[in-house]
């Protein structure tokens, strides 16, 4: 069984989106599932995050899952680019890949602002998915179709899926149950 990280993004909290019903799927069938709380998530420090990260995570190694969404993507590129070794999966969801052009960008700049290492992030990241909605109004569909590219994965394109700020999200799940052992 895997050792799930899901990480909230910019204003979010464990408690937010689909976060603790995919806790609760992912736990039913024998996953260890953390969500954690990061500092300061309405003006978000990619140190201060790290830090926190690091400072109360299990051990991270070829078991380990991560589920990024939004700036929670931008944060598991940036831990994964540094990592000393790969993990099992991740999954990168309405992902932040650079800056998005719009008023976010200033308040996210620790983590978006300087180009991702892919080469290491693909190197790191295990079997990496890219999932992003056709209408997402945050960020370009264009960002993800580029980091998919970059990252050498196919992109998993939900039609009308938005922001994915919904309190289910099944075809992550089931993503998530194919593709992890």
């Amino acid at each position: 069984m895997a050792t799930v990280y899901i990480f909230h993004g910019y204003g979010g909290n464990p408690a937010g989106n689909w976060f603790p019903w995919l806790k609760k799927e992912l736990e039913k069938v024998g996953h260890t599932v953390h969500v954690p709380a990061f500092p300061n998530p309405d003006s978000p420090d990619l140190s201060a995050w790290l830090n926190f990260f690091e400072s109360h995570a299990a051990r991270i190694d070829e078991a380990t899952v991560f589920v990024g969404h939004s700036l929670g993507s931008a944060f598991a590129m940036r831990y994964l680019e540094k990592a000393d070794e790969p993990i099992q999966a991740t999954f990168l969801t309405a992902p932040v890949f650079g800056v998005m052009g719009n008023e976010i960008d200033a308040k996210i700049r620790s983590f978006n602002i300087e180009p991702f290492d892919f080469t290491a992030i693909a190197r790191n990241g295990g079997e990496i998915h890219v999932i992003h909605s056709d209408n997402d109004p945050y960020i370009p569909l264009s960002q993800a179709e580029n980091g998919a590219i970059e990252l050498l994965t196919p992109m998993d394109l939900i039609t009308g899926g938005g922001h994915f700020m919904t309190p289910e999200f099944p075809e992550l799940r089931d993503m998530i149950l194919t593709s992890v052992i």
